[in-house]
């Protein structure tokens, strides 16, 4: 019986698959090449919320121009690079950024990270933080450094 319903499941999600690739293309292409923010940070909420960002996407996107979809990408892909050891070190990477919106998040992804690259990262980043003329950046740094 199990040996069917595998041979019946297999072709179906393998068309749900296609269908929900062919429906994330539109949102792919805002993401990559729409000039405006706003609209490149819903597509990328709407396919994170699919399912429809892929690791190479995510890469892609750490890219951009926009401090903000910058930092709504490492939240995006945060999860999805602890299985993905070259993804986890582009965006380990990120804890360079100069924006103080994508600081603000790799404090918040880092940890998240069990490399021993990513708690340096987060260390170096804690200790600028701190020190930071954002008083956002260096609120949440101050709270990070108090926790045990």
């Amino acid at each position: 019986m199990f040996f069917l319903f595998t041979l019946l499941a297999l072709p179906l999600f393998a068309l749900i698959q296609s269908a929900a690739a062919a429906e994330s293309a539109p949102l792919l292409r805002v993401l990559n090449t729409d000039p405006s923010e706003a609209k490149r940070l819903e597509a990328l909420g709407l396919l994170e919320t699919a399912g429809g960002i892929s690791a190479q996407q995510v890469m892609r996107s750490i890219c951009d121009v926009s401090p903000a979809v910058r930092a709504a990408t490492v939240r995006a892909g945060t999860e999805m690079a602890l299985g993905d050891a070259e993804l986890e070190i582009r965006l380990i990477a990120l804890a360079n950024d100069h924006s103080p919106l994508v600081q603000a998040q790799m404090l918040k992804s880092l940890p998240q990270f069990p490399s021993a690259r990513a708690a340096a990262a987060f260390q170096k980043l804690l200790a600028t933080a701190i020190s930071s003329k954002d008083p956002g950046l260096r609120a949440l740094a101050e709270s990070l450094k108090k926790q045990p």
